[in-house]
């Protein structure tokens, strides 16, 4: 009887360790930029380019303010947050781009956005962009862009950027700066 009980739990164990385990995802935060455009500068190899930006520095090389429309403005807080980012090429069609949400699913960060083409023809080229923030998540090591619903780019996510003059200094600060050892000498009073 006991042969078979330390039989049935080995077997009970094993076949419950075998299982695969379902990461499940966790939705979180995802805040659309308004009022940003492409420089000019930015290099576009396809025809619709997905970033991750860490830093204030890499943003503001990619990212200017529009001087059309609604002038509201909300900037990225890199403390706190990270911006993805999809830009198209330039083009005389009406492009739409929007991100619809984010989520969590183990250690990465899964971006979903929607892209769509009017038949509108516009007199002059323009470079479609959508820019959105999401919570920093130190335990993301990959963001996967989905693009209507299809997986569509995956880039790793660094948070050690060397631009980024915070981690620089602390490594600096931890590198070159000896501990200082204070001395406390006990007194006597004097005597008179």
């Amino acid at each position: 009887m006991k042969k078979l009980f330390v039989l049935a739990s080995i077997v009970f164990l094993a076949i419950s360790c075998n299982t695969n385990q379902h990461i499940s995802a966790s939705a979180i935060g995802l805040a659309n930029l308004e009022n940003y455009a492409a420089k000019s500068n930015l290099y576009l190899p396809y025809n619709f380019n997905y970033m991750v930006i860490t830093n204030q520095h890499d943003f503001d090389n990619t990212f200017g303010i529009t001087t059309a429309g609604n002038i509201h403005i909300t900037y990225p807080g890199f403390k706190g947050q990270t911006v993805v980012a999809c830009v198209a090429q330039p083009s005389t069609n009406k492009v739409t781009i929007r991100f619809d949400k984010a989520e969590i699913v183990g250690k990465e960060l899964h971006v979903y956005c929607t892209t769509s083409e009017d038949g509108e023809h516009l007199k002059t080229a323009y470079i479609p962009v959508a820019v959105a923030t999401v919570p920093k998540v130190l335990s993301a090591r990959r963001v996967v862009f989905y693009t209507n619903g299809q997986k569509v780019m995956s880039k790793a996510l660094d948070f050690n950027d060397e631009n980024d003059t915070e981690n620089v200094a602390k490594d600096d600060n931890t590198n070159n700066v000896k501990p200082i050892v204070l001395k406390r000498t006990l007194r006597r009073p004097a005597v008179i």
